[in-house]
């Protein structure tokens, strides 16, 4: 490496124009670079590389332009007309870089070569985007687009130790590459000369596409009564998407080799869709903060003279804030003078950043603290004497929430206490001014104006010519009065003000591709057009069809043909209803079906990997209470195939209360279950006295019951053994039992034969027909449909262990070389379990939840099945049931 005369100038070149890199092009159509700067030209001539010799390397510019995938044209453009948009940008760049051959671990396919590698790339980039929104009336509809290709090109070369980079450059500018034309290629990249070869090219292509679209239809309404400041709005509405998104990762590696060339292909692309609507409706009060301000204040009648200096007065010093966080920032400041480290001791203890603006910070933090309290907290706070004047403002900083040392450091209590009292002498004098300017037969005015004190002219008509003393304190009153009120009313304003009452309907599906292949192959002969045609499929990222190389006409022109194929498919889908009465009167109900296949197959055709992913969760929301049901089934249906492997069920089971539960709501949910030994809990009464005990202590915050069942091995084996006959006919005897009044199983058995099995009485009587029926002095106009439902219900439950058994059976059997041949099957019946489950996994409904909190007799029959085909000794939900303290998490 001694004699490799290029460190130092490339060094020079790094510093110079940053590594050579993203040399923007100001006309991108053009062939040469002659655009380089003068001093870039001259640095380049500096390292004996002549500009032109440069620019050639990098004629393949011109020929990714002229690929049709690349057809937009290569300038700037943004351009707008009236619900229109359409903008797109073209770029290049250019780098070259030194690769040591102790570092060649990010080029692993280049290794062999003891020289160092010289990497000369070029990056393209292309991005357009359009847009449109439409308003018909009361219809709006928005649409936009968006696309981005980022093409880069690495052209590797090694270099003997005693050459100059300037002479590869020169040596490379003769020879342009040729990045289309798979035998033009091979022609260049198998040349190689005395000092230096071209070892091979890199390519990567990452393209994404995105359109999404949006309709909404919508109407506002909104009323104020006349001379009222409250009013309602109200929106109705309701709004359609769809989204399709494509994202592409193309990377080839192509080097030389004896009889053609050899190219290792690693495609990753993702293709999602995706829908979704809601109905939405949305009332919302206004206005409210105005209207109890006019209750506070009454309106009145045009004033002038002195009662409108007074009504201008009260009015300014109606609200302490204003003047307790007046000259804040003057008081910082002095501080700072006095100790600079003292704000930066604040900033930490305060976590705010000590950077620049640190007074302002403080100040703004502080003062949001204090106005915090000030609206919710009735303060007396008009007083001149100082003593007063401080217990007024230990009493406001012991509600603000800071602490001791920050309230200390910053001397807020001497602060607070000089703009009390400083507030205090402000208003006597503007009131002492105010009452010698106020002439005979003011006082029916200014009593006006205080309307609120009762007797407030009669006590300014006893003051005599001298009112000062007497105005001062019906003022003062006044503002006691008026802070008292503001106090009580804002905590409840600010809330009702922000109210909206919502009922929103939405739901959601999306269906997500994802493609993998990973290829390494050897292309020979080619000058042959069906060779050159599957390497310009390669260069755009079409699928590769595997047949067709192994198999088909291309095959004579591959060899040494290896790698896979994989594929991963995630459908999801979503529906819930929310409605809102406030912050803390929320109903929710949500359930989401996911469900994942995926499938990898070698060169040869050979299964690689497979499994199945099935997630239902069921969700309610009750006020500040939560209910959560979900079954999780995991397969690996390849493991299953090779080693016998049986999939990984679980059901779990969660509510949380997001204050505290009640002793009766613990017993809710747990007492069913204990009565039907599935719970863990031997002694529920010591349970509920114990949290009895915790509820008493009035410490614990939020509390939850979370229990799962987690089967092993044997146990899940026993369920997949388990016959549908015998399934459905359990699930049937506990339908029957847990679901049906004693009036509507007595029907039942009046319309069927009462020595048949319950399984053949439900089937009797969903076969006679509602005309069959004459009960008594009831209809049951609907308990042939609620049969015909149990049936339907029971009869898909007992299918779910046979999915299992039938996807491995069929997948076994198979043997094709397109991994998406194997998604569909595993998709058949990865839907086959979800729309069996679907009944059976689910959370207390959202307003049933005011009424019980007990599980679902349909989520109850479903554990109950599982614990009777298993026989566990003990139950089979582990349960834990835990609370919050002090932030800290707590087990019961």
């Amino acid at each position: 490496m001694a004699n490799l005369d290029i460190s130092a100038p490339l060094k020079e070149l790094t510093d110079k124009i940053e590594g050579i890199l993203a040399l923007d092009m100001d006309d991108p159509e053009s062939e040469a670079w002659g655009f380089l700067a003068p001093q870039v030209q001259k640095l380049l001539q500096q390292l004996g590389i002549e500009a032109d010799e440069f620019a050639t390397l990098f004629a393949p510019l011109s020929k990714a332009k002229a690929d049709p995938s690349f057809n937009l044209t290569p300038d700037e453009w943004q351009h707008q007309a009236e619900g229109y948009s359409l903008s797109g940008k073209f770029g290049a760049g250019l780098l070259v870089d030194v690769v040591l051959p102790s570092d060649k671990e990010q080029y692993p396919t280049f290794k062999s070569s003891n020289l160092p590698l010289v990497v000369f790339g070029y990056d393209l980039s292309i991005g357009a985007g359009a847009g449109a929104k439409l308003p018909i009336k009361l219809l709006t509809i928005e649409a936009s687009a968006s696309g981005a290709l980022d093409w880069k090109v690495k052209l590797i070369t090694s270099v003997s130790e005693d050459k100059k980079l300037s002479s590869l450059i020169a040596k490379l500018g003769k020879t342009p590459l040729e990045l289309f034309d798979i035998h033009k290629l091979s022609g260049n990249l198998c040349k190689h000369y005395s000092a230096f070869g071209i070892e091979g090219v890199i390519i990567n292509q990452m393209r994404d596409l995105s359109v999404k679209g949006k309709a909404t239809l919508g109407y506002a309404w909104s009323k104020n009564a006349a001379g009222r400041a409250v009013g309602i709005e109200a929106n109705a509405g309701a709004s359609f998407g769809a989204e399709y998104v494509f994202k592409g990762n193309f990377d080839l590696v192509i080097t030389p080799t004896e009889r053609g060339m050899r190219i290792e292909v690693n495609q990753v692309v993702d293709t999602s869709k995706g829908a979704n609507y809601s109905l939405d409706a949305l009332i919302k009060i206004s206005g409210v903060d105005q209207a109890a301000k006019a209750y506070l204040e009454p309106a009145l009648s045009e004033l002038s003279g002195a009662a409108e200096q007074l009504k201008h007065l009260i009015d300014k010093y109606s609200s302490p804030s204003s003047w307790l966080t007046a000259q804040l920032s003057e008081h910082l400041a002095e501080l700072a003078d006095e100790d600079p480290s003292l704000l930066l001791s604040v900033a930490q203890n305060l976590a705010i950043g000590s950077g620049d603006g640190i007074e302002s910070s403080i100040k703004d933090y502080v003062e949001a603290k204090l106005l915090e309290v000030l609206d919710s907290k009735h303060l007396a706070w008009i007083s001149a004497d100082e003593a007063e004047a401080k217990s007024l403002a230990s009493s406001l900083l012991a509600s603000v929430g800071l602490s001791e040392a920050v309230i200390k450091t910053l001397k807020l209590d001497k602060h607070l206490a000089k703009q009390i009292v400083k507030a205090n002498a402000k208003l006597n004098e503007e009131i002492e001014d105010l009452a010698d300017d106020a002439g005979a037969g003011a006082n029916e005015e200014l009593a006006r104006v205080l309307q609120q004190i009762e007797g407030a002219k009669a006590k300014l008509d006893a003051a005599g010519e001298d009112i000062t003393a007497t105005l001062s304190e019906l003022v003062g009153e006044w503002l006691t009065l008026y802070n008292q009120a503001a106090s009580k009313f804002n905590a409840t304003l600010k809330k009702l003000a922000a109210v909206e009452i919502g009922l929103s309907l939405y739901g959601a599906q999306s269906r997500t591709l994802k493609r993998g292949a990973m290829l390494s192959l050897e292309l020979v002969q080619t000058n042959h057009a069906k060779v050159k045609r599957f390497y310009t499929d390669l260069l755009l990222g079409k699928p590769i069809d595997i047949e067709e190389l192994r198999d088909g006409e291309l095959s004579p022109y591959v060899a040494n043909l290896s790698g896979w194929f994989e594929e991963t498919y995630t459908s999801q889908s979503t529906l819930g209803l929310g409605l809102n009465l406030g912050d803390d009167f929320k109903f929710a109900q949500q359930r989401t079906l996911a469900n994942i296949a995926n499938a990898k197959v070698d060169s040869n055709g050979l299964l690689q990997a497979a499994s199945s992913n099935v997630t239902l969760t069921d969700s309610s929301t009750t006020l500040q209470e939560t209910r959560r049901t979900e079954f999780l089934g995991a397969f690996d249906v390849f493991a299953a195939i090779k080693l016998g492997a049986k999939p990984n069920i679980a059901v779990e089971i969660k509510f949380e209360d997001g204050k505290v539960m009640s002793s009766k709501e613990l017993h809710q949910f747990l007492a069913p279950l204990n009565d039907n030994k599935l719970i863990d809990v031997l002694n529920l009464s010591a349970v509920e006295n114990k949290f009895a005990e915790v509820l008493a202590s009035g410490q614990a915050k939020r509390s939850r019951i979370e229990c799962g069942v987690n089967l092993s091995k044997q146990e899940i084996d026993t369920i997949i053994a388990t016959s549908p006959t015998r399934v459905c006919e359990l699930t049937l005897q506990l339908l029957y039992r847990m679901c049906l009044r004693e009036d509507e199983i007595k029907t039942i058995q009046e319309n069927s034969n009462t020595a048949d099995s319950i399984a053949v009485q439900l089937r009797t009587f969903a076969d006679k027909g509602l005309s069959q029926y004459s009960p008594v002095g009831r209809m049951y106009s609907d308990l042939p449909l609620k049969v015909t439902r149990m049936l339907r219900h029971a009869e898909a439950l007992s299918k779910v262990p046979a999915c299992y058994q039938q996807m491995v059976s069929e997948v076994k059997t198979l043997s094709y070389s397109d991994p998406n041949s194997y998604i569909d099957i595993i998709n058949g019946y990865n839907d086959e379990i979800i729309q069996a489950l679907k009944y059976f996994v689910d959370a207390r409904g959202a307003l049933s939840g005011l009424v019980t909190e007990t599980l679902p007799k349909s989520t109850q029959i479903l554990l109950i099945v599982i614990a009777t085909i298993i026989q566990r000794d003990e139950p089979i939900l582990t349960t834990s049931i835990s609370y919050d303290v002090g932030g800290e998490t707590i087990l019961l």
